[in-house]
This record gives C-alpha cells, sequence and structure tokens, in this order.
C-alpha cells in the first residue's frame, strides 16, 4: 500500500489501530485509482466497486497480471489499463502472433505506451508461467499470450459497464 500511496498522494498518513489513511492530493484522481482503500472521503472507490459488482478482488484483471508479491511492476501501467478502450486491443491472431515475435526479438514497438507497456506485461506474465508450471504446454506460447489478452479485454467490458451502469467519469489520464 506505500508504494501505491506514495505514487498517487501528495503526503499520507496511516493509523493502523483505527483503519485510516489520511492524505494530501486530488481525491477524485486518487479514488479512481486506489487498489488498497475501499472509500475515499467517504465515496467508495472504483477499486471497490468492481469487486462489489464482479464479486471477484482480480475482476479488473490487472492486479493478478505479475504474480509477485510486494513487487509492483509498472503500478502505473496498472492503472492506465483502466482507460483503453476495447477497441484498440482488436488483433487478429497473426498479429498476436507477430507480437510475441517482436517482443522476443526486442522489436516490439507501438505508437501507443499503454497498449506497448500491456504487451509486455502479458508477454511477461506469460513466460513466467511456462517457467512456473507445464500445465499451458498444451497452449503453448502464442496460445497463453492471446489468453491472458483476452481475460484482460473482459476485464475493460466490465469497465466499461461499470462506468455505464454508475456514471463514474472515467476520463483518460494524461501519459
Amino acid at each position: 500500500m506505500d508504494l501505491e500511496l506514495q505514487g498517487l498522494t501528495d503526503e499520507y498518513t496511516i493509523d493502523p489501530v483505527n483503519r485510516v489513511v489520511k492524505f494530501k492530493g486530488d481525491e477524485e484522481f486518487i479514488r479512481l485509482r486506489v487498489a488498497h482503500l475501499e472509500k475515499v472521503k467517504g465515496k467508495t472507490t472504483l477499486y471497490a466497486d468492481f469487486v462489489n459488482k464482479f464479486g471477484d478482488a482480480n475482476a479488473y484483471a490487472f492486479h493478478n497480471l505479475y504474480p509477485y508479491m510486494g513487487l509492483e511492476l509498472l503500478p502505473m501501467l496498472k492503472n492506465d489499463l483502466l482507460f483503453i478502450e476495447e477497441r484498440k486491443l482488436e488483433f487478429t491472431t497473426s498479429e498476436l502472433q507477430d507480437i510475441l515475435e517482436a517482443i522476443e526479438n526486442r522489436k516490439w514497438q507501438h505508437p501507443d505506451p499503454r497498449i506497448y507497456k500491456l504487451m509486455l506485461v502479458v508477454y511477461f506474465d506469460t513466460v513466467d508461467a511456462f517457467v512456473r508450471t507445464s500445465r499451458y504446454n498444451k497452449k503453448g506460447k502464442v496460445g497463453l499470450f492471446i489468453e491472458k489478452l483476452n481475460y484482460i479485454k473482459i476485464a475493460i467490458k466490465r469497465r466499461w459497464k461499470l462506468k455505464k451502469n454508475t456514471g463514474l467519469n472515467l476520463n483518460l489520464p494524461a501519459l
């Protein structure tokens, strides 16, 4: 939580006994991005809305992208993923195979930094899954890469549905 609050607030203090966090910063900005708090100034956080709506702490798919506890890989990427439009992730199987190959050959490029970083994280998560277990061997690296990306696309659909149903203003943040 400390790393997240350092990145989102100007200043903060945590009272663990009373389970209260006091901070200085843009309350709405923080409310839409923080994952370790249920409420900010009495308003439910976007993360809590996802958990309440879908009954899944990983409902927005980005929290479990990289499995190492205590290490937040590209923390702002996980927040930025909430703002990617699903249509920007529409790639053919052939294009995804090319992307995977380009990443492996260190030639991957994309004009949208969110898409660029997302594909790198999905790739690293795919490779990590292969190292940790053999149960993905039947799917192959390309199949697992596509499956992980599809899971993210489902989460993005959930986010848009939540936005529509709750009226949340999810404006695109500056890069």
